[in-house]
């Protein structure tokens, strides 16, 4: 989200309708950014000791990873549709999938009526000097270099609505489902280590249970795992839709605004539900979901 970040910040006015709604779900991000580089994903630091790759490629396999990324292919029913998980009468539940998709379609409905506050036909978007600049520095090899974006999704009300709803639904719904189950799924060593400190074994027969052991860390790494993962795991910080009184002084964002947060207590309520009847998948619980990537 970075590109998204700083572009917008550069290419759009301050009072700018598009600047004023990702404001807030940009908060904190190019702080925690900073944070993770200088000492997450710097060299020697926590990453760099507990996985098994050195970081200079592990970063170089992230990087690869980010250029290869299709931003319009990562709309979550796009994502959804391409992991062939669609078909409910296949695979009656797959928890991320039904709450996500609550989520994704309340966040397309609230951008699309914000943005027609604004914008009242497709030229209106069309023609905004603003959201072109945005769009080209996005994708410019020289700016963002976003993939898979560009002017073209600036020429109508449609098209923008989808950038958009990507955008927020990344800062909240899928940095949360992503980022929190870190500590529960990965802060035991032996349910993932993340990396290997004896030879991989060569027969399917007679290792012992010393030989398994010495596969993995030493206590000490394995308490850094724990760490990491309950650091980034379980620290919360704001949440989605409650933007605060001063972020959108416009009295005719109330209602589209008042109806997206109503939206989301109905969410919270169905996935409490489906959280009695499911092994709990808490993840995407709305107290859960933050504003932004902040941690």
């Amino acid at each position: 989200m970075e590109p998204f970040v700083v572009s917008a910040n550069r290419q759009l006015a301050r009072n700018h309708p598009v600047l004023r709604l990702l404001q807030p779900h940009f908060r904190g991000t190019l702080a925690i950014n900073e944070a993770a580089w200088r000492r997450l994903i710097a060299d020697g630091g926590a990453v760099d000791r507990v996985f098994a790759g050195k970081i200079d490629s592990t970063r170089k396999l992230a990087a690869d990873g980010l250029r290869q990324f299709q931003f319009r292919a990562g709309h979550l029913p796009k994502v959804l549709a391409a992991a062939g998980v669609t078909d409910r009468d296949v695979l009656p539940e797959h928890p991320y999938r039904d709450d996500a998709m609550l989520y994704w379609q309340a966040i397309h409905r609230w951008v699309s009526d914000y943005l027609a506050v604004y914008y009242p036909a497709d030229a209106a978007v069309a023609g905004d000097p603003e959201l072109r600049a945005w769009l080209v520095e996005l994708s410019d090899g020289d700016g963002g270099r976003v993939s898979g974006i560009g002017p073209e999704d600036g020429q109508s009300c449609a098209g923008l609505t989808d950038v958009l709803t990507m955008v927020l639904f990344t800062c909240s719904v899928q940095h949360a489902a992503v980022n929190f189950p870190q500590y529960d799924v990965m802060s035991y060593a032996p349910r993932m280590p993340f990396a290997a400190y004896a030879p991989a074994p060569t027969s399917k027969t007679g290792a012992a249970e010393a030989d398994y052991l010495a596969l993995l860390p030493p206590l000490n790494v394995a308490e850094q795992q724990m760490e990491i993962g309950y650091l980034l795991g379980s620290v919360h910080y704001t949440t989605l839709g409650q933007y605060g009184p001063r972020a959108f002084r416009d009295p005719r964002v109330a209602e589209p605004l008042a109806a997206f947060q109503a939206r989301l207590a109905e969410i919270g309520a169905i996935i409490t539900e489906r959280n009695l009847m499911r092994r709990p998948y808490t993840a995407l619980s709305a107290t859960g979901v933050p504003q932004s990537i902040n941690v």
